[in-house]
């Protein structure tokens, strides 16, 4: 019997999704409410020929690309569009002439919102569905279902000009004046000859000193996809006051109203720097008839608001349509390969703010008896704050979109209120200086503390904080404190859930091949969203070489790392203060003891703990210098880490945060009579003060160890037994030992001078180089709080520059 053959689908190309699709297409998967899904509109008036036009929908299919296309994700590595030969029109016809005219608006209203209407898919296609309702034999309307993933708004106006093209002609019976369009193909391979170099002299000289994000989303909260719209509608008056204002002044009115947005989000923010994106048509007039190829060229790019130097408002403007007209020549630039170009310290995501300024070329159509008008596009947007300005007859129409999880009701009233301000302030006084505008808006730091998490939050996070095991999971970790711009990530943070947008997840698997070498489809992000599951993912099974006792507190960075040991309590979270104030280019690690998670033995000797410590260092950094910081209990400890690793040939630089060499006698007369004195003194300024410190330090030290025995928690009792170990292999430890490589001794005040020249002489004892003395701020319980730290951070600064 002859095998039946199945005949496979032909593929006429294949192309990449960029990153704005890459976006839209995460945004489609994850949203509950799809903001890429478009439903085009448009008034019909004149006797149609529905037929026809049919044929004519049919034509332009045949002639664009992307009316072909289909997009693909599933067991994929990348995302794609796939272009088909042939692809059929999804077309239907509705006959609503029973309807009143006075319903004709609501009427297509409800049947746009239907749910069978508000629905695509992605990979079966077509990705266009078009509606034509004919309320009378001269009014209809054109329904339009489409994607922004395939179609920006210039291309839709091509689109509809070819559709109509070709309905003329077979209402004239006439050949269809329509030049050739380049294949998309070409434009790809055009792209991909382009020189970089002009482009990142630009935009490096533009974002020259804007390395810091100001964003709404700071406050974490998971995407709600609801958006609010507040809508201002300018009139005929106003709009030709506006226009009459940038002409004067040789400025665009999308150069107008940016300023506008930038200025007031500066305010907003207490901002001189601040950057917002904007639309653009990403479309290189460098490419010949580009303005006629349909697709998804839109882009998004930033626009830097600069009020540093408080010129008048018009020069403000002036300075801002300078920087416009040179990024045009850059439009096709993507933000993510911008943030390669400049030093972007604080966060890769530059601007969670966005400005739309409607304006391509769409005009009033009559062809072929049809009269076409009264577009209506719709407005896409995945960011928090967005700011469109549409032109409709004459009057500018003014929309704030925000974010309900994000932007609440007084954050948008306040954009909205001191945006009327703003508008007629600039208009009236052009030669005003900004500071003066700003005198006239309302203050706005209340509102800003509602974008940032409470104190509160944030001790519960570090409470409930699980750091990474392996090195795969710190290299994540690594890229999302890029990608977030903080750090302390947790590897069961939810991706998603923490702030993370569609862009930033393209980003983020931008990142994983470009420094990993790992290529995962974006479905993979989807199903494993934290750290801890996505490492499980990409190694197939069970995560291996677990840490036990690294914490990163900041895994990125150039510079060497500095490696922080715990206390005698165990913790490292009081290194925090610490990391927020040295160079945000040196990586932070903390060494936390065996035990903490209850299933783990404690180590036996500092010697055994030392062992664990340097293997572990050693799979983040092979080779030295080593910068190693030890505070309280942890000194043994760091000296036998720096022994190890001199037996390798490797240098360390010890950096001590006043701590004495070994067990301090406090019962000796000489320090009995150094208590006394030094609490006579702090009695005689604070005698409150001096009597509750006394009082805590003997409570901590006598009375709270029985009362976790008896009363506390199960979590309790195994700190304090991590506690008592820690004493316990400290007073056991053998201080001959002596230490190949530099030590740095950092000392706050004390009661008696003595006790520091204590502390310099012990170290010496057992160094074979002079040890390095500082001075700091503050004391032994103060060092890593307030201006206490921030002097600490530049005296390790100082120390590991001094070590090279």
């Amino acid at each position: 019997m002859e095998k039946s053959t199945i005949n496979k689908p032909k593929i006429e190309a294949i192309y990449p999704l960029n990153t704005m699709q890459q976006g839209l297409l995460f945004h489609h998967i994850i949203s509950e409410s799809d903001q890429g899904f478009l439903q085009l509109q448009t008034r019909l008036e004149g006797e149609l020929n529905q037929n026809l036009l049919k044929q004519a929908w049919e034509a332009a299919v045949k002639r664009h690309e992307i009316l072909r296309t289909t997009v693909h994700w599933d067991k994929l590595e990348k995302p794609v569009q796939v272009v088909r030969p042939d692809l059929k029109l999804n077309w239907n016809y509705y006959e609503w002439k029973t309807v009143e005219e006075s319903d004709h608006k609501e009427a297509i209203e409800n049947f746009k919102s239907k749910k069978e209407e508000r629905t695509i898919n992605f990979e079966k296609g077509p990705l266009a569905k078009v509606n034509i309702i004919s309320f009378s034999e001269t009014v209809h309307y054109l329904i339009w279902n489409c994607h922004h993933l395939l179609l920006d708004g210039w291309s839709s106006s091509i689109l509809l000009n070819d559709i109509f093209e070709y309905y003329n002609s077979y209402i004239n019976n006439s050949e269809p004046d329509l030049n050739a369009i380049p294949a998309t193909k070409s434009y790809f391979k055009w792209l991909n000859k382009q020189n970089p170099h002009e482009a990142i002299d630009f935009w490096k000289e533009t974002l020259m000193n804007f390395n810091k994000a100001v964003i709404f989303n700071a406050k974490e909260s998971p995407l709600k996809g609801s958006n609010r719209n507040t809508v201002f509608i300018l009139s005929k008056e106003q709009t030709a006051t506006f226009s009459a204002f940038s002409k004067k002044h040789k400025i665009t009115l999308n150069t107008f109203f940016q300023g506008v947005w930038g200025l007031l989000v500066a305010k907003f923010f207490g901002e001189e720097k601040v950057l917002f994106g904007t639309t653009v048509s990403g479309r290189n007039n460098s490419f010949p008839n580009m303005d006629m190829l349909a697709g998804m060229f839109a882009n998004v790019l930033p626009v830097a608001v600069d009020t540093t130097q408080n010129p008048t408002l018009v020069n403000f403007f002036k300075d801002l349509q300078v920087q416009q007209q040179k990024a045009r020549k850059f439009e096709h630039i993507t933000v993510n390969e911008i943030s390669s170009f400049i030093v972007w310290s604080s966060s890769s995501q530059m601007f969670d703010s966005l400005f739309i300024f409607e304006n391509f070329p769409w005009n009033v159509l009559d062809k072929g008896g049809i009269k076409v008008h009264a577009f209506e596009s719709g407005i896409t947007t995945t960011y928090p704050f967005t700011f469109t300005i549409q032109l409709d007859d004459d009057r500018l129409k003014i929309n704030l979109i925000s974010d309900k999880g994000i932007i609440n009701d007084d954050i948008g009233n306040w954009f909205f209120e001191n945006l009327k301000t703003v508008l007629f302030k600039v208009t009236e006084e052009p030669l005003m200086n900004i500071s003066g505008l700003y005198e006239n808006l309302d203050s706005s730091m209340h509102l800003i503390e509602t974008l940032q998490p409470s104190q509160k939050e944030e001790k519960k996070k570090r409470e409930g904080y699980f750091a990474a095991k392996n090195k795969l999971q710190l290299q994540l970790t690594e890229i999302w404190e890029t990608i977030f711009g903080r750090k302390n990530i947790n590897i069961h943070d939810n991706f998603f859930q923490i702030g993370g947008k569609s862009l930033m997840a393209v980003k983020m698997l931008t990142l994983l091949e470009k420094k990993l070498g790992i290529k995962l489809p974006p479905q993979a992000i989807l199903k494993h969203p934290t750290i801890a599951s996505l490492s499980k993912f990409i190694e197939g099974g069970d995560a291996s070489d677990p840490w036990k006792f690294i914490v990163p507190l900041r895994a990125k960075g150039t510079k060497t790392p500095l490696f922080c040991i715990h206390g005698g309590g165990g913790h490292v979270f009081f290194y925090n203060p610490l990391v927020d104030n040295l160079d945000p280019e040196r990586p932070v690690y903390a060494l936390q003891p065996s035990g903490l998670d209850e299933k783990e033995d404690v180590h036996k000797s500092i010697e055994q703990m030392a062992k664990s410590y340097a293997e572990e260092i050693s799979q983040i950094l092979p080779n030295g210098p080593y910068n190693l910081m030890v505070y309280c209990f942890s000194t043994a400890v760091g000296i036998e880490i720096a022994k190890i690793f001199a037996q390798k040939k490797e240098i360390t630089n010890l950096i001590v945060a006043d701590s004495v060499l070994g067990q301090e006698d406090i019962l000796s007369p000489d320090r009995l009579k150094i208590r006394i004195v030094g609490f006579a003194k702090r009695f005689g300024q604070n005698p409150l003060k001096a009597i509750k410190l006394m009082l805590h330090t003997k409570l901590m030290r006598f009375v709270h160890p029985p009362m976790i025995k008896f009363f506390g928690t199960k979590g309790e009792k195994n700190i304090e037994k991590i506690r008592k170990n820690l004493r316990t292999i400290y007073n056991q430890y053998d201080w001959k030992t002596k230490n190949e490589g530099s030590v740095t001794l950092i000392l706050t005040e004390k009661s008696d001078v003595a006790i520091n020249n204590e502390y310099i002489e012990g170290w010496n004892n057992i160094t074979m180089t002079p040890v390095k003395v500082l001075y700091n701020s503050g004391n032994h319980l103060t060092l890593f709080e307030g201006e206490n730290v921030d002097n600490l951070a530049s005296n390790i600064e100082k120390s590991i520059l001094e070590s090279r």
